[in-house]
């Protein structure tokens, strides 16, 4: 199949390029300046070709992966030319006036179909990445073949209007973009006015929450200014926010009134979201950061993934907050992730033993597993069932190593106790 991509010099243009080309499709990239095209089409071993209608004209599909700011003109310029059968399609952070404007400029025999890929292209591959679908009433088989190609590959696909995709952006994108960057904004203003240094004094979670600020703070301006823009219904969300914030400056100084604020923002967001959940998830973030650092600290033997390419990685290692050392290499800390391979030192156990009660539907012997796979020195001997719990013998070289283990298995969130 020949797939044409225009913009496929761009950073989400190359990551469609490559996934396309590894699953054997003939690929043919545009890009702004022709001259680049090419260089960009060299090192991905695909096509280029000199306009976007040389590329479209015999394409069994149209990408268009261009900026929001540009997409409709691209729509204008190429869509007449699609041949009848082919798909026309986009992967804009928007959707209702890419689709529209498709389907006014394509001709009746092209296909329509609206996509948005809810992931950035620093991502490995498509495995549990979610794709947003919004068909049309012009979709014909092509909503098939696409939800098909994605799901092998392994993402998550979710079909909704168009209406109902921008909708939903303008919280999840607009809402929450506005807040990170806002705050971005004024952080960046305050900060050179502490005497302190920030990293001494910060918790674990504003650590987080700085990183959250920083990624998007890090990226295309040009790219979050327009999804601000060009989303219909941002407006009404930024106006949401703006009550919100305000009326919380409102109340800063009555603090039994902004208590009283908090906690009915509270049970309104409760409605909607597993307020617990969202604390399991991010304590076991959390637990992993912490965890990690004790390993740099420890020495122990360890696999490194690299969280762009997912090589791996096999040797002792140590490090800081920001370096990791293997093998006279210092390695950036913030590009792997960090797992043990052998954690547990046997030698160093003095006959503790003590039975965990979990409650969960799981075989025992997969429970033990965990229980081996998550625990520091120590081991388990044992595993039953008992009713709705499963009880597991463990053997531990601290109180700290047992401790260890229950926040671990918390973190996931199972309901854990020690009953001998």
């Amino acid at each position: 199949m020949k797939i044409a991509i225009l913009g496929g010099t761009g950073s989400m243009g190359r990551l469609i390029a490559r996934e396309l080309r590894d699953d054997g499709h003939e690929v043919v990239i545009t890009g702004s300046n022709p001259h680049t095209a090419e260089r960009v089409a060299r090192e991905l071993d695909v096509e280029a070709a000199p306009t976007n209608v040389d590329a479209a004209k015999d394409a069994d599909v149209v990408v268009i992966s261009v900026p929001i700011s540009v997409t409709e003109d691209v729509i204008r310029e190429v869509a007449p030319h699609v041949p009848e059968g082919s798909l026309l399609t986009d992967v804009t952070s928007v959707k209702v006036r890419p689709v529209r404007a498709m389907l006014e400029h394509a001709p009746e025999g092209v296909y329509v179909l609206g996509t948005h890929p809810l992931f950035g292209p620093t991502v490995p591959s498509l495995r549990g990445q979610t794709v947003i679908l919004t068909p049309t009433e012009r979709s014909g088989p092509w909503i098939r073949r696409v939800r098909r190609y994605l799901e092998r590959k392994g993402a998550r696909v979710v079909e909704t209007t168009p209406e109902e995709h921008d909708r939903t952006m303008a919280v999840v994108q607009c809402l929450t973009h506005a807040v990170l960057l806002a705050a971005g904004a004024a952080i960046g203003h305050l900060l050179p006015s502490l005497e302190l240094d920030i990293e001494e004094v910060a918790s674990p979670v504003y650590r987080l929450l700085m990183d959250v600020v920083g990624r998007i703070a890090g990226q295309d301006p040009r790219l979050y200014a327009e999804i601000q823009a060009f989303n219909p219904y941002g407006d009404e969300a930024r106006e949401e926010l703006l009550r919100a914030l305000r009326r919380f400056h409102e109340l800063a100084h009555d603090h039994n009134a902004l208590t009283e604020y908090i906690a009915e923002s509270r049970e309104r967001l409760a409605r909607e979201l597993d307020l617990e959940a969202c604390q399991r998830r991010t304590d076991k973030l959390l637990s992993y950061l912490s965890d990690e650092f004790r390993i740099l600290q420890d020495g122990i033997e360890a696999i490194l993934l690299d969280v762009y390419t997912n090589e791996a990685l096999e040797s002792e290692v140590t490090g800081d907050q920001d370096t990791i050392r293997l093998d006279n290499r210092e390695l950036p800390r913030d590009r792997y992730k960090i797992l043990p391979r052998n954690p547990k030192e046997l030698a160093h156990f003095d006959g503790k033993v003590t039975v965990l009660e979990v409650r969960t539907g799981v075989d025992p012997e997969d429970v033990a597993a965990v229980v081996d796979a998550l625990g520091r020195n120590l081991r388990a001997l044992w595993a039953e069932r008992r009713g709705e719990r499963v009880r597991v013998e463990v053997e531990y070289a601290s109180e700290e190593s047992l401790e260890g283990l229950l926040r671990r298995l918390r973190a996931l969130g199972l309901e854990v106790r020690v009953t001998r």
